[in-house]
C-alpha cells in the first residue's frame, strides 16, 4: 500500500505505545483485581513486542506513554466518578508502586517516557512538544485500552492534524465488542485502522527502496 509507506517514513512517523503497565495488563495488577480479563488485553503484547524490535530496526523513533496517579492529582470529577463508577476509590499506577511500572516493555536510552495523568498523552503533557521537535506528523498508536487511553489520544492527535495510524492487533481491552466498536470509530472519524503486518511490511518496502 503506497499510501501506507509514505506515513510510516522513519523520519515522519513515531510509534506510540500507551500504558503497558502492570496494573492494565498483569494478572496481579488492578484490572485484575477489579474483575477485569487482562488475559484478553496481555494476548497482543507479543505482537507489539514485534512491532517495538522491528521499529527499533528501522530507527522510527518510539515514544512511551505511562498513566501516574498522585494525590495531586485526583480532581474532584475524578475521584467522583472513579467512585460512581466501581462502588469505591480504587487505585490504578499510583506513582512510585508496582502496578505504574511498565508491563514487559522497557523504555531504552533515548527513547522519551511521557507520564499523563488523563486519558488522552496530550493533555497537560510535553507529548505534543516532543512529536513537534522531532518532526512527527504520524503517529502509529499502540497500547491500552483500545476504547479509553488510545482512543483518547487518537483523537487528540486527529484534531491536532497528525495522520494517525491506530494497531488493530496492538491494542487492547477486555471485551471484544468494545474493541471492535473502537476500531470502527477511529478507522471512521479519526484516522487509519491497520494491523501491525501491514506497518512492519510498509517499512520493510520502505527500507528496501531507499537500499
Amino acid at each position: 500500500m503506497e499510501w501506507l509507506e509514505s506515513k510510516v517514513d522513519p523520519q515522519g512517523c513515531a510509534l506510540v505505545i500507551i500504558d503497558v503497565q502492570n496494573d492494565y495488563c498483569h494478572d496481579d495488577g488492578a484490572l485484575s483485581r477489579f474483575g477485569r480479563h487482562v488475559t484478553v488485553i496481555r494476548h497482543m503484547v507479543p505482537r507489539l513486542k514485534e512491532v517495538l524490535a522491528k521499529a527499533r530496526q528501522t530507527q522510527v523513533p518510539v515514544v512511551h506513554v505511562r498513566m501516574a496517579n498522585n494525590e495531586l492529582t485526583k480532581s474532584n470529577a475524578y475521584l467522583e466518578h472513579r467512585s460512581r463508577r466501581s462502588g469505591g476509590n480504587r487505585q490504578v499506577c499510583q506513582e512510585g508502586t508496582w502496578g505504574a511500572d511498565f508491563y514487559e516493555i522497557e523504555p531504552r536510552p533515548g527513547e522519551p517516557v511521557v507520564t499523563k495523568n488523563r486519558y488522552s498523552a496530550f493533555v497537560n503533557t510535553n507529548f505534543e512538544t516532543i512529536l513537534r521537535a522531532k518532526g512527527i506528523k504520524t503517529v502509529i498508536l499502540a497500547g491500552v485500552t483500545t476504547d479509553v487511553c488510545v482512543e483518547s489520544t487518537a483523537r487528540d492527535a486527529f484534531m491536532r492534524d497528525y495522520h494517525v495510524l491506530f494497531l488493530s492487533d496492538c491494542t487492547g481491552v477486555d471485551d471484544p465488542a468494545v474493541q471492535q466498536a473502537a476500531l470502527e470509530r477511529i478507522d471512521r472519524y479519526f484516522g487509519h485502522v491497520v494491523s501491525s503486518e501491514d506497518v512492519v511490511q510498509a517499512w520493510d518496502h520502505w527500507r528496501t527502496r531507499k537500499g
